[in-house]
């Protein structure tokens, strides 16, 4: 699954989705791992999940 960010209509990489980990509740956890436990993720996972950039 990957996320489709309407507004540059493109799909976005993991490493630009951020959110809330599900294991540790870490915020700023990214869509591919949580810095704070480490844990590999995917995106979808996240809790609380928005985009952190955007292409131009």
């Amino acid at each position: 699954e990957q996320f489709y960010c309407p507004r540059c209509k493109r799909f976005l990489p993991d490493r630009y989705i951020i959110g809330k980990c599900p294991r540790c509740a870490a915020d700023g956890a990214k869509g591919d791992q949580c810095e704070s436990c480490g844990r590999w993720l995917e995106p979808f996972e996240l809790v609380t999940k928005i985009f952190i950039a955007y292409y131009k």
